[in-house]
């Protein structure tokens, strides 16, 4: 957070009007009487303008205050630092063939950095990739987020994944974590990651949805990866195609994902 442009320290006040000074002609052409009363209406000046932008700086320190506050909170937290987070085959059992397809759709769509998911828990990251899935579907949905910031973005990609997935709600009761479910708390930790960490999500995020091989796409020729095998004869959502297909494959994301973030 940059610090508003005030001079609240004099010395630094009195070293600029002597600067100036002697950009203006040299200390040798000006008496010593009249370069004492120089600085001395000019540190005036400087105390007058600090004072009338009081509010404006007593509101930075507070920003900083807070936001520092915030972020000791929640570094005193035990982070997840489960194996695969805490995504487990039972826990992606308890999810639907869809919700599972989506999901998987969605971690092709989105990077969730490593801080990043070291602070949810297990159905939050989840629901992530799942909301990822539908936002970057919807062109209408996906454009009217192109601008907003952070944490409007993450708010609205869970939203959708609970408002459209009744499973992924019901995992707040089953999945155990190392943070509370309670509301406000994931969106404190989401606003507590680095700035650094918000760029690599955003980043992913605004990059067009990459459709696999699998759902239909008018340009045969734009980029894609290979979704689930269904198997010849199968079509989706059939009988044809047992659920732990998606439960193993997400499943081993997440493994790779997590061994590479703990190298």
């Amino acid at each position: 957070m940059k610090q508003p442009e005030l001079f609240n320290e004099y010395s630094a006040a009195e070293a600029r009007a002597r600067h100036m000074a002697a950009l203006e002609g040299g200390w040798a052409f000006i008496p010593e009487e009249e370069r004492d009363a120089a600085i001395a209406e000019y540190m005036d000046d400087v105390k007058k303008e600090t004072l009338e932008n009081k509010p404006i700086l007593d509101s930075w320190m507070k920003k900083v205050k807070n936001k520092k506050k915030l972020k000791k909170k929640i570094a005193s937290r035990v982070r997840n630092n489960k194996k695969n987070y805490g995504i487990t085959f039972k826990l992606l059992e308890e999810i639907d063939f869809f919700g599972l397809q989506n999901i998987y759709r969605g971690i092709y769509n989105i990077n969730q950095p490593k801080d990043m998911l070291e602070a949810k828990n297990a159905f939050e990251i989840l629901a992530t990739y799942m909301g990822a899935y539908f936002v970057k579907k919807d062109d209408a949905l996906f454009d009217s987020l192109e601008f907003e910031p952070f944490d409007r973005i993450i708010g609205k990609i869970d939203q959708q994944a609970y408002r459209r997935n009744a499973k992924i709600r019901t995992l707040k009761n089953i999945c155990t974590g190392p943070f509370s479910t309670k509301k406000g708390d994931l969106k404190g930790r989401m606003v507590s990651l680095d700035d650094e960490v918000k760029k690599e999500f955003l980043i992913s995020f605004k990059k067009p949805y990459l459709h696999s091989y699998q759902e239909y796409k008018a340009d045969i020729m734009a980029k894609r990866w290979s979704d689930i095998n269904y198997g010849f004869g199968a079509s989706v959502g059939s009988g044809y195609i047992p659920k732990n297909r998606y439960v193993g494959a997400i499943h081993d994301v997440i493994q790779n994902i997590y061994s590479k973030n703990n190298k």
